[in-house]
């Protein structure tokens, strides 16, 4: 009989190694194990990770012959019924389900899903996915909102919605109760001129932003957080969202860093900062409208050479542009040709008659951000297909109630919920 286990940390090496073709290039295989340790190890975000692999029936549970694998990631999310109520719970995030081309087309990866779906519907399933331990009595207060915080209580522990990214189409996973939700993505391409200051002329404008460094981020974060919270509260239609935090921004970054050093890219200015050891300098982590707080973090990302926007919070044209632009010259220096940024779909946005102060600042804005980018960048807005990671989510609650969540756990129950909701800010950050 198959059972999914909680990896040793051979297994765990071992699974890396399984899934380096996929996900591990351009890096060497020793080079992406450094890098995952590193991660697993360094961030709070990459310590909640655990690995899981399948394992058939005549085995034990070490052995490192395991059929397929994956990773959980819990993480704080906000959940609303529509009627202003709003409770912080978990979402377990799923991600490198894989197996290896041997064991292929035995069901093995279906076999996963179900374990876990199983897992995460369980009453008891914070014990059955090794949830951080919640912080002793005595430590320090941590900010609302942070990953520690989130740990501390005991409410928040409930598990509510579960999400992954699926490079296998849009249907597969559904069938374990993950429903895939559409997003959009705002691409900018720049030309083929590796003069930053070039690019910044051609496009003209004023920023009016300033550069977001590793020391202001908790504080946008928690800011955010403290808005979604709020626009959610005022909602007169169920949502989901996983909350952004310093803890998550952290581990893009520090990825970030790593592929910097570490995966060939195209020539940048000497002085340019990338990333790295700290001895290099503050490095640029995205763009900030003091007067307003709009912002826009992003870190590059060197394996598919672009400029990838985490989380873009802006309510006007104005403001949108400026960042852009931001982001656009960062890219430049940085001798970096595409920038992405993952939005909502500007259609439903329009259907929904949202005017620019609803979740995000609504993103109308996408339909006139490429006729001002057009002017000297080309740049498109289109729906992410299999090869961006499609987004899919399981919300397992059935409402809010004084008494708090009372869980659906079957699949098809799951599915019920999760088609009466809707996924706000699914954006980069939220990927795994």
């Amino acid at each position: 009989m198959l059972r999914l286990v909680k990896a040793s940390s051979a297994q765990i090496v071992q699974a890396w190694e399984n899934n380096h073709v996929s996900w591990g290039v351009p890096l060497s295989r020793e080079k992406y194990r450094q890098r995952e340790t590193f991660l697993g190890s360094t961030t709070a975000h990459g310590c909640s990770r655990t690995t899981w692999v399948l394992v058939p029936a005549g085995l034990p549970d070490d052995t490192l012959d395991f059929v397929a694998a994956c990773e959980t990631y819990p993480r704080p999310c906000l959940v609303t019924d529509g009627h202003g109520a709003v409770a912080q719970r978990t979402c377990v995030s799923i991600a490198s389900v894989f197996t290896p081309e041997q064991h292929r087309n035995h069901g093995y990866a279906g076999a996963v899903m179900r374990s876990v779906m199983g897992m995460i519907a369980d009453p008891q399933a914070e014990s059955k996915l090794f949830f951080p331990p919640p912080p002793p009595a005595d430590a320090p207060d941590s900010p609302e909102g942070s990953f520690a915080d989130h740990w501390r209580h005991a409410e928040n522990r409930v598990v509510a919605a579960s999400t992954l990214y699926s490079e296998v189409g849009s249907t597969y996973y559904a069938r374990f109760g993950w429903l895939y939700q559409p997003s959009f993505a705002l691409s900018v391409y720049l030309p083929n001129d590796d003069d930053a200051s070039s690019v910044l002329a051609a496009v003209g404008g004023e920023h009016y932003t300033v550069p977001i460094f590793d020391e202001d981020i908790a504080a946008i974060m928690a800011k955010d957080a403290e808005m979604l919270r709020d626009e959610l509260r005022r909602s007169d239609e169920p949502s989901f969202c996983l909350l952004p935090t310093k803890e998550i921004v952290a581990w893009f970054n520090a990825s970030a860093d790593f592929n910097g050093k570490e995966v060939p890219r195209a020539s940048a200015p000497d002085d340019t900062k990338v990333g790295g050891d700290k001895d290099d300098g503050p490095v640029v982590r995205g763009a900030i409208w003091a007067d307003s707080g709009a912002f826009a973090l992003w870190f590059p990302d060197f394996v598919e050479h672009k400029l990838v926007v985490l989380r873009l919070r802006a309510t006007t044209r104005t403001e949108v542009e400026a960042l852009l632009l931001a982001a656009v010259g960062h890219a430049a220096a940085l001798g970096i040709k595409k920038v992405t940024v993952w939005c909502d779909d500007p259609a439903a946005v329009a259907a929904r008659g949202e005017d620019g102060r609803g979740f995000n600042g609504d993103y109308s804005w996408l339909e006139g951000a490429p006729a001002f980018l057009a002017r000297q960048l080309r740049s498109h807005v289109q729906e992410r297909g299999p090869e961006d990671s499609l987004a899919c989510v399981a919300l397992l609650d059935a409402a809010v109630t004084a008494e708090g969540f009372h869980l659906a756990p079957a699949q098809e129950q799951a599915r019920e919920s999760t088609s009466k909701r809707r996924w706000v800010a699914n954006e980069k950050y939220a990927w795994v």
